[in-house]
C-alpha cells in the first residue's frame, strides 16, 4: 500500500471521526432532554474510541513511511 493510499483512509477516517463526534454531541443532547437511551449514546463512544484509536495508528504509520521515503531521497 502506497502513502497515497493511506492518505486516502486517513482522510476516511476524519470524516468519520467528525460524523460519529456530530452524532454523538446530538445524541448526548436528546439523552439530557430525555429522547435517547445512555446505551446509544454508549456505543456512539465506543466507535469513536474505536476509529480515534485506528486514526492514531494509522498517522504513526503515515509518518513512518514518510521517515523511510524522506531517508531513502536523502541517500539515493
Amino acid at each position: 500500500m502506497d502513502i497515497k493510499n493511506l492518505r486516502k483512509i486517513q482522510n476516511s477516517y476524519v470524516v468519520k471521526l467528525d460524523n460519529l463526534n456530530k452524532e454523538y454531541c446530538n445524541l448526548a443532547k436528546e439523552l439530557s432532554n430525555g429522547i435517547d437511551s445512555p446505551e446509544v449514546v454508549a456505543n456512539i463512544g465506543q466507535s469513536y474510541n474505536k476509529y480515534s484509536v485506528k486514526m492514531a495508528k494509522l498517522n504513526g504509520a503515515i509518518e513512518a513511511i514518510e521517515r523511510i521515503i524522506e531517508f531513502e531521497e536523502l541517500n539515493s
